[in-house]
């Protein structure tokens, strides 16, 4: 029987690729000697504390793409393996997102991209008792991508497909030229959520809401610089995706013990705890949680209430949360018991 107990709804396929696995593809397409420890620091942080910004840690990517992209038996096996390592983590619901332009190669088509991944996917779900969707991202750098996207999350939209976002670099990039692709994707109901906040200005998460019909924030730590902006998220009761490691080690968050999920929690926001980029930045979402409840000082009891608020903010539909819902409260009331049990 399983013990999943956590919602995860910030996570990129992208950043979640084992090492391991990325090592071994790297082994078969480059055949050369690099060790292990040499490759570890191309695809991740490696032994660094951070990153010397987040644009550096952006440049990371590229070598992971370099590798995956165009290749559905490598996507399929990816997207299977993150199900697998997030069923090894207690995670009962994810939402995995990714840009499938970025993993074309040159030979895919989008659709292959997607199919690829849904497959994987639907294979780990048939073998662990878990639930997972995907949100399929636009990049700020990219807008002549965004109406594909928009397209795709409505083509895709009962097979697996719960959402749409927009990522990348935020300083250098306005959500300007995306404007249209996300009133599109609105206007067929499609869920929304937008990276803004994180590296950018308040004005952002302003931009991601009233132009891109954001319900969702990733990251969305600037809007402790505007006590109205923090007022309003609360009120509408917008969702704001927190990923702790990542906001360290991007620099996007200059000192964990004055980090804003501490204001975020202080003012009952509406909240979830994320890894991100799990395997770049060497975490995994147990460790988030144990530095959440040590940073935050949270029982069991306040971290089971942010994962029902995570899940009622979740893409899934409303038949799935509550599918979803009744696992959750079970596996935590199963979890309280044996807490209660080694006690006594």
């Amino acid at each position: 029987m399983s013990s999943c107990k956590y919602i995860e709804l910030h996570l990129h396929l992208d950043g979640a690729v084992r090492v391991s696995t990325l090592y071994k593809i790297s082994q078969k397409k480059n055949n050369t000697d690099i060790s292990i420890n040499e490759f570890t620091k191309l695809v991740s942080i490696g032994n660094k504390k951070c990153f010397d910004s987040l644009t550096e840690c952006l440049s990371t990517f590229e070598h992971i793409l370099s590798l995956i992209a165009g290749n559905k038996q490598y996507l399929e096996q990816i997207a299977y393996e993150i199900c697998e390592d997030q069923y090894n983590n207690d995670v009962l619901y994810t939402e995995i997102r990714y840009n499938p332009h970025l993993l074309m190669g040159d030979i895919l088509s989008l659709d292959e991209v997607i199919v690829s991944i849904n497959n994987g996917i639907k294979r780990a779900i048939l073998k662990y008792p878990i639930f997972v969707n995907t949100i399929l991202c636009c990049m700020r750098s990219k807008p002549q991508w965004s109406f594909d996207i928009a397209k795709l999350c409505i083509k895709y939209r009962n097979q697996g497909v719960v959402g749409m976002d927009i990522a990348g670099d935020e300083k250098n990039n306005s959500d300007y030229n995306h404007r249209n692709a996300f009133k599109l994707a609105h206007n067929n109901n499609i869920n929304i959520t937008a990276h803004a906040g994180e590296a950018g200005g308040p004005e952002n998460i302003k931009s991601a809401i009233s132009n891109l019909h954001a319900t969702r924030i990733g990251h969305g730590y600037a809007c402790c610089y505007d006590n109205y902006l923090m007022g309003y998220l609360k009120r509408k009761n917008i969702h704001l995706e927190c990923c702790i490691t990542s906001s360290i080690q991007t620099k996007s968050v200059e000192n964990i013990n004055n980090h804003p999920i501490k204001i975020f929690n202080k003012k009952n926001l509406n909240y979830s705890i994320n890894t991100d980029d799990p395997s770049i930045f060497n975490t995994t979402y147990k460790q988030e949680i144990d530095l959440v409840k040590e940073k935050l000082e949270l029982n069991n009891n306040q971290i089971h209430k942010i994962m029902e608020n995570s899940l009622e903010s979740s893409f899934a539909s409303q038949k799935e949360k509550v599918k979803i819902k009744n696992q959750l409260n079970h596996n935590w009331f199963k979890f309280a018991v044996t807490k209660l049990y080694q006690l006594n």
